[in-house]
């Protein structure tokens, strides 16, 4: 086996691989990180920023300025000092209806880690409602009196906006499952009757269940109807009994929680935030369009079809076209099948993508490179190491006896052949 690097560490090769280093060390500086995020500042305006992380590969202080430019204008620019191994975090706000950004370093030993492009992030916004009556809402804590009804659950949720109506939303709370038919839908259970039973943990939770995420369940009463039994995997439960539970109905996913919100403690406890966000963010993630628009080298693109495949068989194979990087003399057109969602693997280059469906662009997205230990060139050295062949030995020396066996048996194999021919000499027909 020969290995070709440009890392000269023969201990950490079995000895049989042959070790060819062809490196030298070198004073780097790279982006280790760039990530493009829409937030809102503290007047409660939405604004959109980018964050890059910058580490110094070099053996002595650096001073560098950071660019960052958009349709190939600088729009921002921040000098920083870096000592050794040091690395520096830095944050840019962008103006509204600012394009694709491209993050830039001086130019140095590895030219791949000095930029980064981030395009705009995909609006993903979450349409949620609730036809909970006033009372239910304000006890969950989703209201307040004279608020809507969900004023607090909007507040909670980031880029999420009230849906006009039950159908239309993405997710919804009700009592009883209802909503369209890609209505994800959280229905609190409990009957009108007088009968209650209280729960105090611990209780039996599903932990690999992404809803759960960050929840504890610890301290929670949960008082519930005796007489309401969920539909569903069970998600929690109070020993056999199923106090939360998840159930696939075509599109959308049903969540079915028994709770009396008037007895119970959850709706007041760190968790029942979590969970609300868990929920949404589960939604969110299922929404048509792109998962993200900026992704690192070794990172799949994934999209999910939006009304461009409105009216079609759900079995019918669409075809994408995936085009990029745009501008790169590598630049290439593929086409994509899409049968539900697209999955798009084995991205290497660097730069900018466009989805395209029948001719119409539906999604464009970046490729940065960002790895650090590729981009640490302090520990590249030359170097050769021959391998070591361990060949097989075999032991030869045998007894007296071990040899007049074989010699016996040899004898008998050379008279048995001498009398077989002799015998075929004895039976041949005269002529």
């Amino acid at each position: 086996v020969l290995l070709v690097t440009d890392h000269y560490e023969p201990e950490a090769w079995p000895a049989s691989v042959e070790l060819v280093s062809v490196g030298a060390p070198a004073a780097n500086l790279a982006l280790t990180h760039a990530a493009r995020s829409r937030e809102f500042d503290a007047q409660g305006k939405e604004i959109e920023r980018v964050f890059v992380s910058v580490t110094s590969f070099a053996p002595s202080p650096q001073h560098i300025e950071v660019r960052a430019s958009s349709a190939g204008r600088v729009i921002a620019k921040k000098s920083i000092d870096l000592e050794p191994a040091a690395r520096a975090h830095l944050s840019f706000e962008l103006a509204e209806g600012t394009g694709v950004v491209e993050i830039a370093l001086p130019d140095d030993a590895l030219a791949l880690d000095n930029t980064a492009l981030l395009a705009p992030p995909a609006a993903r916004t979450l349409a949620l409602f609730s036809t909970l009556e006033d009372d239910d809402a304000r006890a969950l804590g989703l209201s307040e009196p004279g608020a809507a009804n969900i004023a607090r659950w909007c507040a909670l949720i980031p880029h999420s906006v009230v849906a006009g109506s039950a159908d239309s939303a993405h997710l919804l709370l009700a009592r009883g499952a209802s909503g369209g038919a890609a209505t994800w839908c959280l229905s609190i259970e409990g009957g009108a009757g007088s009968e209650r039973r209280d729960y105090i943990g611990p209780f039996l939770a599903e932990r690999a269940n992404a809803l759960l995420d960050g929840t504890t369940l610890e301290g929670v009463v949960w008082s519930v109807d005796p007489s309401v039994s969920l539909a569903g995997m069970p998600v929690v439960s109070a020993g056999n009994t199923p106090i939360l539970s998840e159930e696939q109905q075509g599109e959308r996913r049903l969540w079915q929680l028994a709770l009396d919100p008037s007895r119970s403690s959850l709706q007041r406890s760190p968790d029942w935030p979590i969970l609300l966000a868990n929920m949404a963010e589960l939604r969110r993630a299922e929404l048509p369009g792109p998962q993200s628009t900026n992704l690192h080298t070794g990172e799949s693109f994934i999209y999910r079809p939006g009304n461009e495949l409105a009216g079609r068989a759900s079995d019918e194979i669409a075809r994408y076209t995936l085009e990029g990087p745009r501008g790169s003399a590598h630049a290439t057109t593929r086409e994509v099948p899409a049968l539900g969602q697209i999955v798009v693997d084995g991205l290497e280059e660097p730069g900018l993508y466009a989805l395209a469906f029948e001719g119409r662009t539906v999604a464009e997205f970046a490729l940065s490179f960002a790895d650090a230990a590729e981009s640490d060139l302090a520990k590249s050295r030359p170097g050769h190491s021959e391998a070591e062949l361990a060949g097989a030995s075999l032991d030869t020396e045998l007894s007296w006896i071990e040899l007049a066996l074989i010699a016996l048996t040899l004898t008998l194999v050379a008279l048995d052949w001498f009398v077989l021919r002799r015998a075929e000499g004895v039976l041949e027909p005269a002529n």
